[in-house]
C-alpha cells in the first residue's frame, strides 16, 4: 500500500511537473508567435513603404516626362506657327512687291503712252 501511496504521489508531483513545463512551452510558443507575428508585420511595412516609394518615385517621374513632352509640343507649335507666318508674310510681301512693280511698270507704260 505504501509503495501505491509513494507512486500516486510521485506521479502528482510528475503531472504537476509536466503541466507547468505544458504551460511554460505554451508561454514561449506564444510569445515567438507573437514575435514573428511582429517581424512579419515589420517585413510587411517595409515592403508596403518601399512600394509606396517607388511609385512615388515613377508618378513623380512620369509627371516631369508629361511635363517636358508639353513644353516641347508647345515649343514645337510655336516654332510652326513662326514658320508659316514667316511664309506667308514672306509670300504676301512678294506680292506686294509684284504688284508695286507691276503699278509702277504700269503707270510708267501709261504714262509713256499719253506722251
Amino acid at each position: 500500500m505504501k509503495d501505491i501511496t509513494n507512486r500516486l504521489n510521485d506521479l502528482v508531483v510528475e503531472t504537476a511537473q509536466t503541466t507547468l513545463d505544458g504551460a511554460y512551452l505554451a508561454q514561449r510558443q506564444n510569445a515567438q508567435l507573437v514575435q514573428s507575428w511582429y517581424h512579419a508585420f515589420e517585413a510587411n511595412q517595409q515592403a508596403s513603404r518601399d512600394i509606396v516609394g517607388k511609385l512615388f518615385k515613377q508618378g513623380q517621374e512620369a509627371q516631369n516626362l508629361w511635363f517636358r513632352f508639353a513644353q516641347e509640343s508647345f515649343r514645337t507649335t510655336a516654332e510652326n506657327v513662326a514658320r508659316t507666318s514667316e511664309s506667308q508674310l514672306r509670300e504676301m510681301s512678294e506680292h506686294v512687291a509684284t504688284a508695286s512693280r507691276q503699278a509702277a511698270n504700269g503707270g510708267t507704260k501709261a504714262e509713256t503712252k499719253a506722251k
